[in-house]
């Protein structure tokens, strides 16, 4: 082998792994346990190698899963014979790429009402013994709300930070008494053989936040998404808050992250509002929330005149106030009509009868101005009732709300596409002798095949550039992967994700749902693989 051919080997090795790790993941930390027998993160070595001739990258991973006639995907099952219903909400990456799923399942036989569950698994995808089967399930029959919804988790390990054991946050609402509803974050840590409530944090390890910006029964309050801040010790919520019948803004709130309890720096006494009010119905909504390295804060989501919603964002300071440095008034490329800048953006390029919103927003070093990645779903009415045609956008944004490049990435358009979840992906490419990065971001969705009602998984990778990685996958599709899970309706298939993230070997990991039956709903597990490319060969 060329020796030169050879060191560039080693180092395309040893630098994917590193910066695969300071990318990094929702939820995921730098240092923590693996799995049994790996004891500590092992390097990669030329064994990682074998079989990694040719394009592999985004095809399903023949070395994970528990079923040989299912290579690269598998189920997970809380219920055991009774029927149920289970969705993943979030995955908490583990370093030796071991990972815990969180979800939660409602058993409909006895009735046992909304349960949060987790799973810990090795990296191959096998259950590991840290939990019995693998498997740990907290009944939240016994909460103190007439109902309640958890939407979203991200967890976290980081002895660096004083936490160490895994530690998971699960955030949605709770629901109080008639049209009162308030932000619910539930704490749970990993303890002795077991999840339980996080000790010291809210009461028996919940938490809430009420805004009560209207009067009774307009008391709706909701988080849908949130970020931990281990750097400044807090939890972050985004979602919307009500002020009155036809009116929503968004609401971001700000708790300790160890007691739950209001973060004083922030806003008003830990919460803040921020209002878009586009035509008579005012319908904000925040679907997404990041923290830079800096303390800012990106709130992405959708603002309604009441018929279709749009792409909107606000970006905020750490102490919650509007950074009026974020699309300026004269900032050319942040295309925003003049009433929403100055801290705010309001798309202004929708088509026509298109409803629009931020998935996912997704920041990182791969942008010299702090910027981000910003995901839409946008939507058009479909051939029937309940068929819309979609599409994804993923744009870049700079740190001061305009674009570099001002070019939008398509993810392609078709019956009942719905972009669910998106995560940064950071690669290096061989180009001759050098080693180059790549960085892209990875979006899944889920679609309905051509002339059918079966839905399946779509993984896309879309790169810096704004194009689509037309090398991503050998198919079945051109540039993207598409999978989906058996059922046991005849004719019929139903599958889509959730939550898609990867691991320190840049391997990506989709968590979704299936339908079994008409009464039986099971999490599901995909690996993409992301193997070396070696478009040269050996010397």
């Amino acid at each position: 082998m060329n020796v030169t051919r050879c060191l560039h080997l080693a180092a395309l090795v040893a630098l994917a792994t590193g910066m695969a790790g300071a990318a990094g993941s929702p939820g995921s930390a730098a240092t923590g346990p693996d799995d049994p027998p790996h004891a500590y993160r092992q390097p990669a070595g030329p064994s990682d190698l074998l079989g990694s001739f040719g394009r592999r990258i985004g095809d399903l991973d023949p070395h994970f899963g528990l079923v040989p006639s299912m290579p690269g995907r598998f189920t997970v099952d809380f219920g055991g014979t009774s029927p149920s219903a289970e969705f993943p909400i979030g995955v908490l990456m583990l370093p030796g790429d071991g990972f815990i799923v969180v979800g939660i399942s409602t058993v409909f036989e006895p009735d046992d009402g909304a349960r949060l569950v987790l799973s810990w698994h090795r990296r191959d995808g096998h259950y590991a013994p840290r939990l019995d089967q693998g498997r740990e399930i907290i009944p939240l029959g016994n909460l103190p709300f007439e109902e309640f919804e958890l939407l979203r988790a991200q967890g976290v390990f980081d002895p660096s930070a004083g936490i160490t054991q895994p530690r998971v946050y699960a955030a949605g609402r709770a629901t109080s008494g008639p049209g009162n509803s308030d932000f619910l974050v539930i704490c749970v840590t990993y303890m002795t053989g077991s999840f339980i409530r996080c000790p010291g944090f809210g009461s028996n390890g919940m938490a809430t936040v009420p805004f009560d910006l209207g009067g009774e029964p307009y008391r709706h309050d909701r988080a849908g998404d949130l970020h931990i801040d281990v750097a400044r010790q807090r939890l972050l919520l985004a979602g919307s808050a009500q002020f009155d019948r036809h009116d929503h803004d968004f609401a971001i709130a700000s708790l300790d992250m160890n007691s739950g309890a209001p973060d004083p720096t922030f806003g008003n006494q830990g919460r803040k509002t921020i209002p878009f009010d586009v035509g008579g119905l005012h319908g904000d909504h925040a679907h997404s929330i990041l923290v830079h390295m800096d303390g800012r804060i990106s709130v992405g989501g959708s603002a309604s005149d009441g018929v279709h919603p749009r792409a909107a964002m606000a970006q905020l300071l750490p102490d919650g106030s509007l950074d009026t440095g974020f699309c300026p008034t004269a900032e050319p490329t942040c295309d925003s009509p003049l009433p929403y800048r100055n801290g705010r953006r309001l798309w202004n390029d929708e088509p026509q009868g298109a409803s629009t919103r931020i998935v996912r927003l997704l920041g990182g070093s791969f942008h010299t101005s702090g910027g981000v990645a910003v995901v839409r779903h946008q939507e058009f009415p479909g051939p029937g009732r309940d068929v819309w045609t979609g599409q994804g956008l993923v744009s870049l944004q700079r740190g001061d709300g305009g674009c570099s490049p001002c070019t939008v990435a398509l993810l392609q358009e078709g019956d009942g596409l719905r972009i669910e979840d998106a995560v940064l992906d950071a690669r290096l490419v061989l180009a001759g002798d050098l080693l180059l990065p790549d960085f892209g971001v990875l979006v899944t969705a889920t679609g309905l095949v051509p002339g059918t009602l079966n839905a399946v998984t779509h993984v896309y990778r879309v790169k810096m550039t704004m194009q689509l990685d037309t090398a991503f996958s050998s198919g079945p599709a051109p540039a993207r992967q598409v999978f989906d899970y058996p059922s046991s309706i005849k004719g019929y298939r139903e599958s889509w994700p959730q939550v898609i993230t990867r691991d320190s070997r840049n391997r990506i990991l989709v968590a979704g749902s299936r339908v079994w039956d008409e009464a039986d709903t099971d999490i599901t597990l995909t690996r993409l693989q992301y193997d070396v490319i070696l478009e040269n060969g050996f010397d």
